[in-house]
């Protein structure tokens, strides 16, 4: 009666045996539009802090491939998002690195346990990316890991200083004094 508008649902049906009688059914679903806003706006806010992210983020089913990949990861690599969708994720970890990964990615689809690790990716020309993984498994409703949502930091920059601290100094003249 004050003028305002309420989203409602309505059904009818013609009532049998009444010739031309329709029954309706009115519902206000007020609070379900509400909440599939507040979803909306929900999934958006995830959705832009996701994509702004520096971090590569990506989630991979039970089997390891890759589901969602954002943009800082498929700058990480030097591949676009097509290119990444459906391999898995030791189809570009360093051989060396694989069977670890593995190892952990597999207990944690068995048993929920996260995990962190560093390995190294190969991008697309070649060269080594070390990262900084951080796994956790996204639950089903039974509690059972159903897939896994992956954080990686480009560490490349750390991982060369400290190979650098580990070489002999060469070319370096050290004058003794007596």
């Amino acid at each position: 009666t004050d003028g305002t508008h309420v989203p409602v649902y309505i059904a009818d049906a013609m009532l049998p045996g009444s010739g031309e009688e329709i029954a309706a059914f009115v519902l206000d679903i007020t609070e379900r539009k509400q909440a599939e806003e507040a979803l909306r706006e929900s999934e958006e806010r995830l959705r832009a802090l996701v994509s702004q992210a520096t971090a590569g983020i990506v989630r991979q089913d039970a089997d390891g491939r890759l589901i969602f990949v954002n943009q800082a990861f498929c700058n990480m690599l030097g591949y676009t998002e097509l290119e990444l969708l459906g391999k898995t994720t030791w189809e570009f970890t360093h051989a060396d690195d694989v069977e670890e990964n593995k190892r952990l990615y597999e207990r944690m689809m068995r048993e929920g346990i996260p995990f962190k690790l560093e390995k190294r990716l190969i991008r697309a020309d070649g060269s080594i990316l070390w990262v900084d993984v951080s796994v956790d498994p996204v639950m089903d409703a039974a509690g059972n890991p159903q897939s896994t949502v992956a954080v990686e930091v480009d560490i490349t920059g750390r991982k060369q200083a400290e190979e650098a601290l580990q070489q002999p100094d060469v070319g370096r003249a050290v004058e003794l004094v007596h």
